[in-house]
């Protein structure tokens, strides 16, 4: 189902082009569009969405997003922690990949399913993890 696949990629997608996820919901929305026409402009623009690789601060928006889900269930301590992990990504002492397993680890401590199947938070399968970002 399309729209199931786009609900799993749609935090990958926020992170490498924020318009064409915006014109890719629009697509699935089109009630009146022809299903094979929708799968074949879906399948143009999603590849597209891929073309240039996404900045740090387009990641930081992404794990932003992504934390939103999760900063009700944390105490104080364990918010500074991880804002603070963000400064340290920006600054480069910090691997993007740390951020990724913390919001990983919440994902599956918190039970969010929605969270738990985005690909932007295990985008290559398990064989190929070592060309992670």
């Amino acid at each position: 189902n399309l729209v199931n696949f786009h609900t799993k990629y749609k935090f990958l997608l926020l992170t490498y082009n924020q318009k064409i996820l915006r014109e890719l919901g629009k697509i699935l929305a089109d009630g009146k569009m022809d299903v094979s026409e929708k799968f074949k402009k879906y399948k143009e623009l999603f590849y597209k969405a891929f073309i240039r690789k996404p900045s740090p601060k387009r990641h930081i928006n992404t794990i932003l997003h992504i934390y939103g889900h999760f900063s009700k269930y944390l105490n104080k301590e364990e918010k500074k922690h991880f804002i603070n992990l963000i400064e340290k990504y920006k600054m480069g002492i910090v691997e993007l990949q740390v951020l990724v397993e913390l919001l990983r680890s919440f994902a599956l401590r918190f039970g969010d399913e929605y969270v738990k199947v985005q690909k932007y938070l295990q985008p290559y399968p398990e064989k190929l993890e070592k060309f992670r970002y």
